[in-house]
């Protein structure tokens, strides 16, 4: 019995942690200067715009 609420338990506690990595975040404007996401490039609004990536490798 108390294997079957361990396994309940990790399951419940597995499925909140995905579930919280699921936000909606509005893109920012090409114009606004601020960070763009990778991400939020292939609307319509950046077509036909010069892109510069900048990427940042973190240990």
């Amino acid at each position: 019995m108390k294997k079957r609420f361990v396994i309940i338990g990790t399951i419940v506690i597995l499925v909140c942690v995905g579930l919280c990595g699921c936000q909606i975040k509005d893109c920012p404007s090409p114009d606004s200067g601020q960070v763009i996401p990778i991400g939020c490039i292939g609307h319509k609004e950046y077509y036909n715009k010069t892109i510069m990536i900048h990427s940042q490798f973190l240990i």
